[in-house]
């Protein structure tokens, strides 16, 4: 199966990227370790830049949706500057 998205660098000081194939009404969405929601940003179709670094360090998770549809989830991790 081809990836329609994916984050990098990973882990990361909290500057991510991600590349995303799909066009619109597509999002991101970041949950703490304990399941709760953070953050969320629209996608674009190619390169979007997220900056988390005003998050601590650790494992989170995320979902990349289109149209309420669950592309792809994962997770990621930021790591001290």
């Amino acid at each position: 199966m081809i990836s329609d998205g994916f984050i990098f660098p990973n882990p990361s000081n909290g500057l991510i990227n991600i590349s995303w194939k799909k066009t619109l009404g597509a999002e991101l969405q970041i949950f703490n370790f304990q399941g709760g929601h953070i953050f969320t940003t629209a996608l674009q179709e190619g390169t979007n830049s997220v900056d988390l670094s005003n998050f601590p360090a650790g494992v989170y998770f995320f979902t990349m949706a289109q149209h309420g549809e669950v592309i792809q989830n994962g997770k990621l991790m930021l790591i001290d500057k």
